[in-house]
Parts: structure tokens; C-alpha cells; sequence
């Protein structure tokens, strides 16, 4: 079933069935050839919506190589690894960090000030309201990654989260930070909009992903937001050494491209979405 805009939504409820009048917003506006799978009443913020599950079948493309993806706190960081090249780029989320700390701060703010139903109101709306916003800058990161996996016929690759928030250990703030960063959310968006263009996402595991040397294999502790090997000396930021080690972890990557022009030139990396 297609549902075109203006129409009337029929849906069953524990009191029977209601009409529901069906707009499609502007950033749906690609659902609208869709079939609809399902649907069901969801409350938010005291207001009832409805949710509906669209479907569509995709044809996968042939890849001409693989898209290493690392989730951090201020961009998504890729490697663009194919035969003849690698590419490296950061997409700009650092808006996302001021935003959380912003409503942080503004939560704290209510929690000393006010008490009651009135808190639990002012902490609803403002929750709220940071989702939302964060939401938006995650959903533009994660257009221009879908684009570069169609522009570039790459296959996404991320890591493998598993236990993610359970092995954060570090000083009470940074814990506070590093567990705010939504990394499920961001990979369920790249994965859905990757798979519209025909590109399926690959997940591997996260082990030494930002201690691994991409160009000998020597594995290195980290130290600040630059990596440098102790054995080659090969020097990167260590969040594009970490997208890179991803990519390659895929068994079709290997073996490394241009490992010697790596090492002796610097890195190029372009950044996008910043502004």
C-alpha cells in the first residue's frame, strides 16, 4: 500500500479504530512511493503520533572498494580505501558536543533549582528538545556519508559494538561524554541510507583499531589525538588511522594500497559538513 499525502490513516487501537489525517513531511518526502509494512500509536511529549514502517526493495551495486567509519565525540572519520587509492575524510559533528554540553549544563540548572512535577516538566521538555537537535546534525553526518559510499561504490564499514558503554573507563567527565555519543544511532543511520543506494554495511571488530599501525602492523598505545608508531615512524591523527585500520579489516581490502606513498607523504584530509 502507498501512501500519498492528504489522506486518511486508518489505525486500530485498544478502543477501536481512529482516522488519522496523513501529511508527509518534507524530509519523507522519498517514502512516499513506498509500501507501508506497518504502523502503530507512539506518545511523545504528551502528544500522540504515528509511527509507520515503510519498505522498499534495493538492487545491490558491485563495490569498487570499502568506507572505514570511526564514531567520535567531534566528526565521523573515513578512509576511503580502493586499489589505486586512499581517501581520507571528516565529516564535522562537533556542534553535537556543544549541544550536549549546553543541555548538561541547562539539566543540572533545573535539577538545583526546581522540584517536582515542575522539574520532571522542565527536564521532559529539554530532554527534548537536545534530541531533536542532535538528531538533525546525525541525520545531515550521515547524508553525506551515504553520498560518499554512492559517489565513491564503496561497502560502509564500521565496528562491531559490543558492551561499548561497559568498557568506557575513564575520568568521571570524560565517561559522561564518551557515553553521550549516540554510536548505534549514528551506524543504524549510515546503514539504512547506504542501503538505498545499494551498498550494504559490513561490521568488523573494534580490537586495536586505533592502536594498529596501518602501514607496518605495530601495535602502539595511544597518546593524544596523533598517532605515531614507534617502529616506522609513520605519523597520522589517530581517529583517521582508526577508520583506515577499519576498512582494512575487511578480507576484500587487503592487501593495503599505497602503503609507501602514505608513509612519505602527508595525509590529505578533506573536511565536510563543518558550518
Amino acid at each position: 500500500m502507498k501512501v500519498p499525502s492528504g489522506c486518511t490513516f486508518h489505525q486500530s487501537t485498544h478502543k477501536g479504530h481512529i482516522e488519522i489525517p496523513f501529511k508527509v513531511h518534507e524530509h519523507a518526502e522519498k517514502f512516499r512511493d513506498w509500501k507501508v509494512k506497518g504502523s502503530r500509536l507512539v506518545k511523545m511529549e504528551g502528544e500522540y503520533y504515528i509511527h509507520v514502517t515503510f519498505r522498499k526493495i534495493f538492487e545491490a551495486k558491485d563495490p569498487e572498494g570499502v568506507l572505514g567509519i570511526d564514531v567520535n565525540e567531534r566528526s565521523i572519520d573515513l578512509a576511503v580505501v580502493k586499489p589505486e587509492k586512499v581517501k581520507f575524510i571528516k565529516v564535522d559533528i562537533s556542534e553535537a558536543k556543544y549541544i550536549r554540553d549546553r543541555y548538561f549544563k541547562k539539566r543540572r540548572s533545573i535539577q538545583s533549582n526546581t522540584s517536582g512535577s515542575k522539574r520532571a516538566r522542565l527536564l521532559s521538555k529539554y530532554s527534548g528538545r537536545e534530541k531533536r537537535r542532535i538528531n538533525a546534525i546525525l541525520h545531515k553526518a550521515s547524508k553525506i556519508i551515504s553520498e560518499i559510499v554512492n559517489e565513491e561504490k564503496v561497502i560502509p564499514v564500521m565496528e562491531r559494538l559490543i558492551n561499548i558503554r561497559e568498557k568506557i573507563r575513564y575520568g568521571r567527565v570524560m565517561n559522561r561524554r564518551l557515553h553521550s555519543i549516540p554510536f548505534r544511532k549514528v551506524q543504524e543511520y549510515i546503514s539504512y541510507k547506504s542501503m538505498e543506494y545499494g551498498f550494504e554495511r559490513e561490521f568488523v571488530k573494534a580490537k586495536n583499531t586505533s592502536k594498529k599501525c596501518p602501514i607496518c602492523g605495530e601495535i602502539n598505545k595511544p597518546n593524544g589525538h596523533v598517532f605515531k608508531c614507534k617502529k616506522c615512524g609513520f605519523q597520522a591523527d589517530r581517529h583517521i588511522v582508526a577508520a583506515w585500520n577499519i576498512a582494512v579489516k575487511l578480507p576484500m581490502c587487503r592487501p593495503l594500497p599505497l602503503a609507501a606513498k602514505a608513509f612519505n607523504e602527508p595525509l590529505i584530509i578533506e573536511v565536510r559538513g563543518k558550518g
